[in-house]
């Protein structure tokens, strides 16, 4: 997120500055980050040392970005109009939280299946989904999904975690 490689953006910009920022959509110089707006502050400890900046973004988005740790470097994108996989049968999501790693090449995903007011809808309930992703094959399989019993819809938030029992919480 380094500004130097990454241009403007929320991180970077904030490093650079040296204070709270925010940047939005359009704003940043990648193309992959407009969809994003990127507020960034620093956390400092009690002699002013950098700890970490802390990064709230937000994005109405039916994609999720693999992105490697240390360089920033976007690996592949998952759903969405730019998608780099081939999404099979109920694999898209739309306006997803929590997304987790589920395993290799397996993610958990709360799938909010519609936006709030007005944002289409890819479903007309919410499901907590587990993909398979073959990054050499370039697709992504549905595994399984659960919904609620009654169908429940969630518009703006939503969480779903799988536990050791193999219950699902959400």
């Amino acid at each position: 997120w380094d500004e130097r490689h990454e241009g403007t953006n929320g991180i970077g910009t904030c490093l650079a500055e040296g204070t709270s920022v925010t940047v939005h959509r359009d704003e940043h110089f990648r193309d992959y980050n407009v969809r994003l707006s990127c507020s960034s502050a620093l956390i400092l400890d009690a002699h002013g040392n950098l700890l970490c900046v802390l990064d709230a973004s937000s994005a109405n988005s039916t994609d999720t970005h693999k992105i490697q740790r240390h360089t920033g470097k976007l690996l592949w994108t998952l759903g969405g109009k730019h998608s780099d996989f081939a999404m099979g049968p109920g694999a898209q999501t739309a306006w997803q939280h929590d997304v987790r790693s589920a395993g290799t090449n397996l993610v958990s995903v709360f799938d909010n299946g519609a936006g709030d007011s007005g944002a289409p809808r890819l479903r007309t309930y919410s499901r907590v989904a587990r993909i398979r992703v073959d990054p050499v094959a370039k697709t992504a399989t549905l595994v399984s999904a659960r919904k609620h019993p009654s169908g429940l819809s969630a518009g703006t938030q939503g969480d779903g975690q799988w536990l050791s029992d193999g219950h699902l919480f959400v």
